[in-house]
């Protein structure tokens, strides 16, 4: 019943809308009794179907409309976006209505100035008078008509906006463009996103790629309004103008890096749709493919599969290679990478390949490594192209290795990878998107096979960042050229770190949209999510890959105003923001941490930042999930924030400068967070997983925090001890004071008599330990230490146990209070601040045993009020300078000692507080956010200017 509440929900939007989704579900609708009579629509389905899912997506998740409002504010354009040199804006008004016309017209209008010229350029049926018209009640004066585009070159300026059909402008657009192309004297066209109106309702972004010649030889992409140098429009563009088809310069190759720049803006509205002439990837291939048709120019191929055991797997597969490939065998060479194969079967296998004349086994046991093997394969080699395939891919097109190598040998071409299949059917995988979920993710994983996705991408053979390794070709002299692949990265993710690399060499990265193979996913090996320590390791690899290649947050492929969680959804918020500069505001500070509670020493150095900071000219808000028993905070400035994509999106709405992350699970803003807002993570160390019975869950936790601290700007940790266990070299150490605590003082002796007295502790020993003691963290906090000294002494030495009282505090629960009670310990439970600097004021000797700190609060307190303090022997704890103990009986005689000195009663009026400044921290965490923000304003600044 919810599911079809949730369809008819969508229905009444979709009618609210347009009459687009309408049409589609009718023609669903009609095709549904299609294949229900048996005719061949199956391919027609899966793209009504495709069309269908991904309008739901955009309307399930985030309102186009809403979104536009919080991320995209409409007069944001025409602020500060002068026209620099003379643009001239040709309008090719098509077919377009002339109420369309007029309302296109008037846009342009709106962008008039002294440094503006408009002349229409008029092929279609409408008079001069009528098109004349349309221009004077837009607003304007009146236009220069031309009917042949070859009149145009005596009027143009040094710069040419085309505008074809009857698109809308925003304000501003045309400014947008001039400043992007102001920007690299290269430049030599520009184009940005664009939107549709429907009725008086603007919806349906197209958000599209960085410039894509291979995807411009199919499809026309680019849209209806594109800057252009004077010199480049007459040469390359002019000659297309009339011709109703995609403009040759979309697909030119030759054509320089950052010779075509894209805006990632909406800069336009379509009034109609526009109808994008284009062939499909399959068939775009087949003709790259009929290249190399002569067998005689075919190179050498050499297919290279790692394998262990799982003889079913490797038998398809070759099997698939015999049965299934249209090209010269005397010109493929098969190499088979053994690593370690036990099983009869696959041994028998692999003997009867070694046999034959075209296939070799390479012995390489061993631990697994994929790189490792992958590499072995190819250094056996000498063919020119390298294809990687592996075991658990079963070939389904004849013409497979053809389309590979033919798209492979284009000079430009580094790697190739193809659409690859379930075996239901289903794709696995259609390329590849940087910054999904922190590294990379598959494009159209579970969609039909002919489901175009997203503006239709998926059917279209294109550049992409990156490509699957199950799959590809690479030839070998770039392969070289790369390094190979990267043997650091042993499973996963090595296929990324070489199209990477390659990229940064100047090589494309392709991805055929034929759908050339099923591919068993993981087949071999399992599926790695599902396994912690595997999952453990891929975060591991992923962040390998990102200290190697640095951020994946933008994809040139994939438009930032899309979502790193769900593939081709809303960006909410987008990676870059619009964003006014406002140099002299004061800095905006989001503080992140999982408690703002009393008595959690997260909170109170999140407390101490934030009043520092304030009383430093800083505006600070705390986010946290709101709980009993906090910090007080004002109001207006403490946000009920639970996850990181709320942190995300409040950081982006509330326009904060600097997002500050201090405890997890908020680290992972950093992967989602808008790129022109500064990240700062600030560890605090977490205690050694193996500390606990959750080992494996801790593990991935702490995997989870350091791959998403690699996208903050900065790394910082609370002392040497954090630092070295980080595993960023970047992170700098901003320490922790103790200025700010409770010290001993004129009046201390005063409120120590009373607080002894008021527990009735005259005459006693009183040892301090103050830490949190629930059941999960008692063993590394050294509690159950705690306890065992208690009876150690009441043993060995009853007359001083008697004497002494061994004083726990912090915070817990019931069950744990009765738990440590029973041990013999003063239980004092969730104590006030005012009652915790009692009991420091009431305590002869502060002792912890905790087995891990990455700084100790506790001991910092101890030490601001003058108290003897002795502690386990750790790094923390030796960083202060206190007495450290390795074992019972050391730390017993610790306890021995200090009952037996005079001084710990007579010597009180003598004690000193050894302090640590807290100002210089902070004063560098101030300068910090002052670097950060700076920065931001500039590259706000270039970004503006590529607008």
């Amino acid at each position: 019943m919810s599911r079809l509440s949730a369809r008819i929900k969508f229905l009444i939007r979709a009618l609210g809308v347009n009459g687009y989704i309408i049409r589609l579900v009718i023609a669903r609708s009609v095709l549904m009794r299609a294949v229900k009579l048996r005719l061949p629509v199956s391919e027609l389905l899966a793209i009504v179907d495709g069309a269908i899912e991904q309008n739901n997506r955009f309307y399930r998740r985030t309102n186009y409309s809403d979104w536009q409002s919080l991320y995209a504010p409409t007069d944001f354009f025409g602020r500060g976006f002068p026209p620099s040199v003379g643009v001239t804006v040709v309008v090719c008004p098509r077919r377009s209505s002339l109420s369309h016309l007029y309302k296109s017209l008037r846009s342009i209008e709106r962008e008039r100035s002294p440094a503006i010229d408009v002349v229409v350029l008029s092929t279609g049926p409408w008079s001069d008078f009528l098109l004349g018209m349309a221009a004077y009640a837009a607003g304007g004066a009146k236009s220069v008509i031309i009917r042949r585009p070859t009149d145009l070159e005596g009027l143009l300026r040094e710069r040419v906006a085309l505008i074809q059909g009857a698109p809308v402008l925003r304000p501003g657009a045309l400014g947008a463009l001039n400043a992007s192309m102001d920007k690299d004297p290269s430049t030599r066209a520009v184009y940005a996103d664009e939107d549709r109106t429907i009725g008086k309702r603007v919806d349906f972004p197209q958000f599209k790629p960085d410039f894509s010649p291979v995807l411009g030889q199919q499809y026309d992409y680019v849209g209806n309004v594109i800057l252009f140098t004077r010199e480049f429009f007459l040469s390359n563009v002019l000659p297309d103008v009339r011709i109703n088809a995609i403009p040759s310069w979309i697909g030119d190759r030759s054509l320089p890096q950052g010779a075509v720049v894209h805006l990632p803006q909406v800069l336009h509205s379509e009034q109609t749709r526009r109808r994008l002439t284009h062939i499909s990837g399959a068939e775009f291939d087949q003709e790259l493919a009929m290249t190399i048709q002569n067998e005689a120019q075919r190179p050498s191929v050499a297919i290279i599969i790692p394998t262990r055991d799982r003889e079913e797997l490797l038998r398809s597969c070759i099997q698939g290679i015999d049965e299934c490939t249209d090209y010269d065998a005397s010109r493929i060479s098969i190499i088979i990478v053994d690593n370690g194969t036990v099983e009869p079967a696959a041994v028998h296998l692999l003997s009867q390949l070694e046999a034959r004349h075209n296939f070799s086994v390479v012995k390489r046991p061993g631990e697994f490594n994929y790189s490792w093997l992958c590499n072995q394969g190819a250094a056996a080699a000498a063919a020119d192209i390298l294809v990687f395939m592996n075991n658990d891919i079963v070939l389904r097109d004849r013409n497979w290795l053809g389309k590979l190598v033919s798209a492979v040998s284009l000079p430009s071409v580094g790697v190739v990878g193809c659409k690859l299949l379930y075996p239901s059917g289903k794709i696995q995988h259609a390329g590849v998107i940087l910054g999904i979920h922190g590294l990379a993710g598959h494009i159209g994983v579970g969609a039909n096979e002919f489901d175009g996705g997203y503006l239709n991408l998926a059917k279209h053979t294109r550049e992409l960042s990156a490509v699957t390794g199950a799959l590809v070709a690479v030839r070998r002299s770039v392969f070289q050229a790369a390094g190979g692949y990267d043997e650091r990265l042993a499973i996963a993710f090595s296929d990324i770190a070489l199209c990477l690399t390659c990229n940064g060499l100047g090589f494309q990265t392709l991805c055929l949209q034929s759908a050339l193979a099923f591919h068993l996913e993981s087949a071999s090996r399992g599926d790695d999510t599902l396994d912690p320590l595997k999952h453990i390791r891929l975060l591991e690899e992923c962040l390998q890959v990102l200290s190697t290649h640095g951020s994946l947050k933008i994809d040139p492929f994939y438009n930032p105003n899309l979502s790193l969680i769900g593939p081709y959804e809303l960006a909410d918020p987008p990676r870059l923001v619009a964003r006014t500069n406002l140099p002299n505001r004061a800095p905006r500070v989001l503080m992140l941490s999982w408690t703002f509670q009393v008595g959690h020493g997260v909170a109170v150095v999140v407390d101490i930042q934030a009043r520092a900071l304030e009383s430093m000219g800083c505006v600070v808000f705390i986010g946290a999930p709101v709980k009993a028993n906090e910090i007080p905070w004002p109001k207006n400035r403490r946000l009920d924030v639970s996850d990181e994509n709320t942190a995300a999106k409040l950081a982006a709405e509330l326009n904060f400068d600097v997002v500050m992350v201090h405890t997890p699970p908020f680290f992972s803003v950093f992967k989602v967070l808008p790129m022109n807002i500064s990240g700062i993570a600030y560890d605090y160390g977490e205690p050694p997983p193996s500390l606990f019975p959750d080992t494996v869950e801790r593990r991935l936790v702490d995997a989870e925090k350091f791959m998403s601290m690699a996208y903050a700007d900065r790394v910082l940790a609370i002392s040497e001890v954090v630092r070295t266990a980080n595993a960023l070299p970047t992170c700098e150490i901003l320490p922790l004071g103790n200025t700010h605590l409770a010290q001993w003082n004129a009046e201390s002796v005063e409120r120590r008599m009373k607080s002894r007295l008021s527990r009735n502790w005259p005459g006693q020993l009183v040892i301090l330990n103050v830490c949190r003691f629930t059941e999960a963290e008692r063993a590394y906090k050294g509690v159950d230490f705690y306890i065992n000294l208690r009876r150690a002494l009441d043993l060995l030495h009853p007359d001083i146990g008697a004497m002494t009282r061994f004083v726990l505090a912090g915070r817990a629960l019931r069950e744990d209070v009765d738990a440590v009670s029973a041990g013999g310990i003063d239980v004092i439970a969730n104590p006030s601040d005012e009652g915790l600097a009692d009991l420091y004021h009431a305590a002869d000797l502060y002792l912890s045993a905790s087995r891990w700190e990455g700084y100790n609060l506790g001991i910092a307190q101890a030490l601001a009020m003058g108290l003897p303090v002795c502690a386990s022997d750790i790094p923390a704890h030796r960083a202060f300078g206190v007495p450290v103990f390795t074992s019972l009986n050391e730390a017993l005689s610790e306890v021995v000692q200090a009952f037996r000195d005079p001084s710990r009663r007579e010597g009180i009026q003598a004690r000193q507080p050894i302090l640590r400044d807290w100002k210089p921290p902070a004063e560098r965490l101030r300068d910090l956010i002052d670097e950060l923000v700076l920065d931001k304003q500039a590259e706000n600044r270039r970004a503006a200017d590529g607008r």
